[in-house]
């Protein structure tokens, strides 16, 4: 593989991270939102805790 190639791949991949992040940010947002107007049972809150958890692994990969 050429050098090109791979910065190429690398800023596809970044890409790719920070539209998931945006995407991840959005849902958190999201989420909160219904969260302040509705009392949801305890597996509301691991989808939760997994979506933040999943946001700051994609944080830590920018």
């Amino acid at each position: 593989m050429e050098y090109g190639q791979i910065i190429g791949l690398k800023k596809k991949l970044k890409k790719n991270n920070t539209d998931a992040l945006e995407f991840v940010q959005k849902l958190e947002s999201t989420l909160t939102e219904f969260e302040k107007t509705a009392n949801f049972p305890k597996t509301y809150s691991e989808v939760k805790q997994a979506i933040l958890e999943y946001k700051d692994k994609l944080v830590n990969q920018l």
